[in-house]
């Protein structure tokens, strides 16, 4: 009967993996959630670069709200809770950008952050700043605390869906 199933992914589903201090939601331009899962995403790739003994320097990483399903509590976090939060099959994946489509990426940011509802706002890493000037028209990006130089390369971790141009991210 289904009752042994469901008794099975219950014990797995309700295991506690961490506790967090605050409720962390979709926010636009930034919000809790997304800077959480992005900077979890970055670090994740980078420790498995280094278990792998690779030594690349990773820029950001990048996500998109759309795909930020449910937020997180404070209190218990459990299994079923990231499963809720994430609920897709995607991979990450490591990007190597030249600067022109990192340029492009940025302006798909902009554009992004200037929109409103569910898919308004682009969750991006702790390593990726952008200050928009909304009266003048401009914007100014930095990376690493560094600005954005469209003559270098960069390392952007995000999903294997927005790799693929999901969420219009061509």
């Amino acid at each position: 009967t289904i009752s042994v199933y469901r008794k099975k992914l219950d014990s797995l589903m309700n295991r506690q993996i961490a506790t967090s201090e605050l409720t962390m939601t979709i926010g636009n331009p930034e919000g809790t959630l997304g800077n959480f899962c992005s900077d979890i995403t970055y670090k994740s790739a980078d420790d498995h670069l280094t278990d792998i003994g690779k030594d690349y320097q990773l820029d950001f990483a990048l996500l998109n709200n759309g795909g930020l399903r449910a937020p997180i509590d404070s209190g218990s976090v459990n299994v079923g809770d990231i499963f809720e939060l994430m609920p897709f099959e995607n991979e990450v994946v490591i990007l190597n950008l030249s600067g022109a489509k990192t340029a492009q990426l940025i302006e798909y940011v902009v554009a992004r952050t200037s929109l409103s509802g569910r898919k308004a706002g682009v969750p991006v890493s702790k390593h990726f700043n952008l200050e928009i000037d909304t009266l003048n028209n401009k914007f100014d990006c930095k990376i690493n605390g560094i600005p954005f130089d469209s003559r270098r390369d960069y390392l952007v971790v995000t999903s294997d869906y927005l790799a693929k141009g999901g969420d219009d991210m061509k």
